[in-house]
């Protein structure tokens, strides 16, 4: 009798994380500074308002191609889109430094100033 309560708040708490990793909010970063080698997300994508997932990292086809580093797919969470007037579900958008330099990039209507040392 125990082993299954234990086993139900187990089950319990792992769909809980679950949840919350989904509903994780992503930052928007306007100004970066990394290391080369380091990995920061940038910013949140969203489909239209309506949408009730988060579009896939190969739909994103305006992505620019930044000098010092690359953009990588960050996931899905959430963000607040002023546009939709609530939290909507996104594509977190990763910047991985490869190189020094500094640039300013722009992701979807949003610039990002990046410097990498």
């Amino acid at each position: 009798m125990r082993l299954g309560r234990f086993l139900v708040a187990v089950s319990s708490v792992y769909f809980a994380g679950s949840v919350l990793l989904y509903a994780k909010d992503i930052p928007y970063n306007k100004k970066v500074h990394l290391k080369v080698g380091q990995i920061i997300v940038l910013k949140g994508v969203r489909s239209e308002c309506s949408a009730k997932v988060a579009p896939s990292f190969k739909e994103l086809s305006r992505l620019p191609k930044p000098k010092f580093g690359v953009l990588l797919d960050g996931g899905v969470g959430t963000l607040f889109s002023k546009n939709c007037d609530r939290k909507v579900p996104a594509r977190a958008i990763k910047f991985k430094a490869t190189k020094s330099g500094k640039e300013t990039i722009s992701v979807y209507d949003d610039r990002v100033t990046i410097r990498v040392d």
